[in-house]
């Protein structure tokens, strides 16, 4: 004879099988989301992206020399991933000392968010130089690159916003949130209308390289010298950095407008 617990955990396993086999059958039944078009014109995508960026610039020595000693055999998806890894891991440290936004974080979580996205920028940057470098292009990697680049977005923004003490504007936050989200989409949109990533003098290096300042101040300084008031102004520094993050998006978002609303549809970008 089988004891009740045993039974029942065959019961569980069998009650899991089948929903798995339904699942599988049901994702057979799914009509094909890619038509020959699309792959056609997947294959035929390459990358493109222009721009004159301040930061980024000054970054392309420090880029260039380090890949040197990036080992050919390491992948440029290898790359993307361990990013990716280090700034949402360092990112969801310091939200589990701060759930509400609120509450003061020790400072080690504050530097390690700091290197977290200082390091996800520098593989971020590294993973393109390491695909030319070692032949290994490809539509897919860049899929993959794109899609994990979407990913820390709005991780970066939380940090940011406990590192100020900003969890008492909940409507901020959703609207720096929004923000974001909509950067992310207008910048894709702008891809897919003239078939070049085209940037400013500001933009994604240049506001990760201010969050990873922001970082670094509330670390050395404490997150309470963002309730100082700035001399003249006679309002709080935390607002400051608000007006600075969720109005320079809306400046990116504006630029990309124009862009699309100037553009037509690239053939080749019709993916």
């Amino acid at each position: 004879t089988f004891s009740p617990s045993f039974l029942k955990f065959k019961i569980i396993k069998l009650k899991i099988i089948k929903l798995l086999f339904k699942v599988f059958e049901k994702f057979k039944k799914l009509k094909q989301y890619l038509t020959s078009q699309h792959m056609i014109n997947l294959n035929d995508q390459k990358y493109s992206c222009s721009g004159k960026l301040f930061i980024k610039q000054k970054f392309q020595f420090f880029w260039n020399w380090i890949i040197q000693y990036i080992q050919t055999s390491v992948t440029p998806n290898a790359l993307t991933l361990i990013g990716l890894i280090a700034d949402v891991g360092s990112a969801l440290i310091l939200a589990y000392y701060s759930p509400n936004e609120r509450i003061l974080v020790p400072y080690w979580t504050l530097v390690l968010c700091a290197f977290g996205l200082f390091f996800y920028q520098t593989l971020d940057a590294l993973d393109g130089k390491q695909a030319r470098r070692t032949n290994t292009c490809s539509q897919l990697g860049e899929l993959f690159d794109h899609g994990c680049d979407a990913i820390p977005f709005n991780f970066v923004v939380l940090g940011s916003i406990i590192s100020v003490g900003r969890g008492e504007y909940p409507w901020l936050m959703f609207f720096q949130f929004f923000i974001t989200v909509a950067l992310i989409y207008m910048a894709h949109w702008q891809v897919y209308v003239t078939g070049t990533l085209q940037f400013g003098s500001l933009n994604v290096t240049e506001t990760q390289t201010y969050i990873i300042l922001v970082y670094l101040v509330s670390a050395c300084f404490g997150i309470e010298i963002w309730d100082c008031y700035v001399p003249f102004l006679n309002i709080e520094l935390k607002i400051v950095h608000f007006i600075i993050m969720p109005f320079g998006g809306i400046y990116i978002n504006c630029r990309f407008s124009k862009i699309i609303l100037g553009g037509s549809v690239v053939e080749s970008s019709r993916v």
